[in-house]
């Protein structure tokens, strides 16, 4: 009886270290992470000497191992974790079957207001598509990558005064596809 019981906590504690925070969306994570047509940045586009764990190279990273990310900490962004939605992944990876596509944020930076969907890891701006800058007069680039945002489910698709191309989706949507 006693050796059951050590059985049972064992199997427990051994359950609970290897569970994820955040399960949903790893395999199309893991495809994202070091994918060859994907350009994961290290800094913040809007604000390169802030350094932390909140860049996008990095959060691609943990949501491969199906971690909560990290938020950055400054401007209207405060701090903390969230998921990332699978849709953000599963976007990208249809761009970049037939072109490069360059982010520039997903939950990290600092963002118009501190209710943006990017910190609870629903949208993501894109800032290159097939190796040139959206802001650049890159029409088609902008096209492409509205309509794979759609095609995904995104909510809002709309092209920031910088040039990059903000997908947004719903948590509705994002608990549907667990």
């Amino acid at each position: 009886m006693f050796s059951l019981f050590i059985l049972m906590v064992v199997v427990t504690l051994t359950s609970s270290v290897y569970a994820s925070e955040c399960p949903q969306g790893i395999r199309f994570w893991r495809l994202v992470n070091g994918h060859p047509n994907i350009s994961l940045p290290y800094v913040h586009a809007g604000n390169p000497d802030t350094m932390d764990e909140a860049v996008a190279s990095t959060q691609a990273a943990h949501a491969s191992q199906g971690s909560a990310v990290r938020l950055s900490s400054y401007g209207t962004a405060q701090g903390g974790t969230t998921c990332l939605c699978p849709s953000l992944a599963r976007a990208l990876l249809e761009l970049a079957q037939n072109a490069s596509v360059g982010v520039e944020e997903f939950a990290g930076g600092s963002h118009p207001t501190a209710t943006s969907p990017h910190y609870r890891g629903l949208a993501m701006d894109i800032s290159s598509y097939d190796g040139r800058p959206l802001k650049d007069q890159n029409a088609e680039g902008v096209a492409m990558v509205q309509a794979a945002c759609v095609r995904r489910g995104a909510m809002v698709v709309k092209q920031h005064d910088t040039g990059s191309v903000h997908c947004e989706w719903s948590q509705k949507h994002n608990e549907e596809e667990l």
